[in-house]
């Protein structure tokens, strides 16, 4: 069976929790198509989610970022997304 590499995350955190695996190569079944991607990006929102009521993240520069939540239930989920502003020191 040929294999791959693929970095995973199997646990919330930050570039820690990321891991170089060896995987099967994923084979497209009846009516989908297997799409190689050679490289890619990672960004906040990929690695640092939260089960918190109030979470916080502190930025580390200053400037206009838009933010996310997505707040889930068995009756289904609700997004709002905000541009929020962080001065400068």
């Amino acid at each position: 069976m040929a294999t791959m590499r693929a970095i995973q995350m199997t646990e919330f955190g930050g570039p820690e929790v990321l891991a170089l695996a060896e995987l099967p190569v994923p084979e497209a079944g009846e009516g989908e198509v297997l799409i190689e991607v050679s490289r890619a990006g990672v960004n906040f929102g990929d690695t640092h989610t939260s089960n918190l009521q109030n979470p916080v993240h502190d930025y580390m520069a200053p400037g206009s970022f838009q933010v996310t939540l997505t707040a889930c239930n068995a009756g289904g989920c609700s997004t709002v997304s905000q541009i929020v502003t962080v001065p400068g020191p």
